[in-house]
């Protein structure tokens, strides 16, 4: 749930068009030991214009990589394709105690700022955010759609109740 609702987010974004179908499989492959939650997660999703995604929804990154998240966006059309990756802005650092482990130091724009801002805004100039609670409430449901997909072991439609 932790990465599929702001994947959602993307997807309704960037397409114009609601989830309507998720397959997902969900366990605890990178830390049973430590945590009784889902560390792993795939999910493969169509949408409402017929575009087929899919997200990996993992905590896969070792505890050593230099930065915690990653979100990242292939899109592969019929006359080519693009990739964006969020949180790209960034330089590789290795200092020499340690050559194996390197960090990396963050420069650009600051997304989550850039979001808390927006919400600050709109607060004070008495407006609807840009962001709003439908579409917190659309990424809920897709979330929660695949939790129940991989509990099912099938594809479950997403519902659009009409308002």
């Amino acid at each position: 749930m932790d990465h599929t609702v702001h994947l959602a987010d993307l997807f309704r974004w960037y397409f114009g068009a609601e989830v309507e179908e998720v397959y997902a499989e969900v366990d605890n492959l990178f830390a049973p030991e430590q945590i009784a939650v889902d560390t792993a997660g795939l999910m493969l999703m169509t949408l409402s214009n017929g575009v087929q995604a899919s997200i990996d929804c993992s905590w896969s990154r070792p505890a050593r990589y230099p930065r915690w998240g990653h979100l990242k966006l292939d899109v592969v059309g019929e006359r080519g394709a693009a990739v964006m990756d969020c949180f790209a802005q960034h330089v590789t650092l290795y200092a020499r105690d340690a050559l194996r482990n390197p960090s990396w130091i963050g420069f650009g724009s600051d997304p989550n700022q850039a979001m808390i801002d927006e919400f600050v805004d709109s607060i004070r100039s008495q407006r609807e955010p840009c962001v709003s609670w439908n579409d917190g409430y659309q990424a809920l449901r897709v979330a929660l759609a695949a939790y129940e997909s991989a509990r099912i072991k099938e594809p479950v439609k997403v519902e659009h109740p009409q308002t």
